[in-house]
């Protein structure tokens, strides 16, 4: 939204929610690890003011609409549609940051591995963990690695945070807890003064051997559902097909509604099967 409409709903709402901000310390967390810039007083006062907003566009929009065409008001459609779209932008705003932090983990997990290998080189090299984090700023491995590598920049040179401090406010925010661990283990191999070069290379070998499990694992889970492609999108819609076909060929009087079932089979179940094919799909692939 507007600039002007989050000053708008941050001066009219925010001062009545600034009491209540602890009750919503999760949605909090989740704006940080979904990296919306965006207070928590201020998200919240955007929730409530579209929740309102879009309650009475709910109930304006269909009286000023049957009345133009159907020549009177509908007060029941009006009645039930306003809550209906309250409840609706409501719930889309307290999911968004989850979806939003989810997608972010995916692809931070995604990049990881070869995250970790880069960083294992510029250690190799003797680069500074702090260098190494400014340099992973400015390189085009990913594009939400880069944003937390910014962040965690920004801490250190804006801020005045140390490496550790740093680190710490980082892995509290990461979507993805392979990620923060991961940063955990630089912390404690800087705490304990340990070979920082020697675990940026474990944790490197180590991710990518993960990441060929994933994808032979990926590769199995394909296998399965190209075996219930087969048999939910080919042998069982011609097997009713056959049978419908039979039935109506042989009952006489069945023919029209032997016809309705094959207008199910072909424009309804087989569509549905192949869209629901396409979501397991899509869910279960791995970024590249």
């Amino acid at each position: 939204m507007s600039k002007t409409i989050r000053r708008f709903a941050y001066l009219r709402i925010g001062k009545y929610l600034e009491p209540h901000l602890d009750k919503f310390s999760d949605l909090g967390l989740a704006l940080r690890k979904a990296g919306l810039d965006v207070s928590l007083r201020t998200y919240l006062s955007l929730t409530i003011f579209s929740t309102i907003l879009a309650g009475l566009l709910g109930f304006l929009i269909p009286l000023i609409l049957t009345f133009l065409i159907l020549g009177h008001f509908m007060w029941l459609l009006a009645i039930i549609l306003s809550p209906l779209c309250a409840l609706i932008t409501f719930g889309a705003f307290l999911i968004y940051p989850n979806s939003k932090a989810g997608a972010r983990k995916r692809k931070i997990e995604t990049a990881l591995p070869s995250t970790a290998s880069y960083m294992a080189a510029m250690t190799s090299a003797g680069v500074p963990p702090d260098r190494v984090i400014m340099s992973l700023a400015n390189e085009e491995i990913d594009e939400e690695i880069r944003e937390e590598a910014k962040n965690i920049a920004r801490d250190l040179e804006m801020l005045g945070y140390d490496i550790l401090k740093a680190l710490k406010e980082a892995a509290k925010r990461a979507p993805s807890a392979k990620y923060s661990a991961f940063l955990e283990g630089i912390i404690a191999t800087i705490v304990s003064g340990g070979d920082l070069k020697d675990y940026m290379s474990t944790e490197a070998k180590s991710l990518m051997r993960l990441k060929e499990q994933e994808t032979r694992e990926f590769i199995s889970q394909l296998g399965v559902v190209a075996e219930l492609f087969l048999t939910g999108a080919v042998v069982a819609p011609l097997f009713f097909v056959v049978m419908l076909s039979v039935m109506s060929a042989v009952g006489g009087g069945g023919g029209e509604s032997s016809a309705v079932g094959l207008y199910a089979i072909v424009y309804g179940l087989i569509p549905l099967i192949m869209v629901a094919i396409v979501i397991i799909t899509e869910s279960m692939t791995p970024l590249e």
